[in-house]
């Protein structure tokens, strides 16, 4: 696994790849959704995907290098290597994405929120959220990561919602 350095705050808000290499990335998302598998009481639900680990490392991996639309994430798995390895040979389509994502939310934030605070201290999390929307006091109690995690989410919800109108 390749090296990183901390990441200005700005940085979290975009692509990972600018500052920690592919093989890194797909490394702590395998991590992230181990440790969820292990933490957490029960699978994540399956809906239309025959495989949830693999989609569940898709998207975490989708989110974090800013691929937000299920069609990209579909089309990505055929053209992108670190997907076509977390796909593990599956080709969702769009649809298959979307009811993953909105069947397994809180997982797919747990698995971001993982590799967010592993990659960020909390100083830098904290300023990356305050940018995020600095006056939002709704989810203070989660932590900085987790924050920024249901960002990504959100904004892959937003992406599908736009591209179906």
């Amino acid at each position: 696994m390749g090296g990183f350095n901390e990441p200005p705050a700005a940085d979290l808000l975009g692509d990972f790849r600018l500052f920690i290499d592919d093989s890194s990335i797909v490394g702590l998302v395998e991590q992230a959704v181990d440790e969820a598998a292990s933490r957490l009481p029960q699978w994540p639900c399956s809906g239309a995907s025959p495989v949830p680990r693999s989609m569940l490392s898709l998207l975490t991996y989708s989110y974090l290098i800013c691929r937000f639309a299920s069609d990209d994430i579909a089309q990505s798995c055929k053209s992108d290597p670190a997907a076509k390895y977390l796909a593990r040979g599956h080709m969702p389509n769009d649809e298959v994405i979307r009811a993953f994502r909105r069947a397994n939310r809180p997982w797919i934030e747990q698995c971001l929120a993982s590799v967010i605070s592993r990659v960020a201290d909390q100083a830098t999390a904290l300023l990356a959220r305050a940018r995020v929307n600095p006056v939002n006091q709704e989810f203070l109690s989660d932590s900085p990561a987790l924050q920024l995690a249901r960002r990504r989410v959100e904004l892959a919800t937003l992406f599908d919602m736009a591209l179906s109108e």
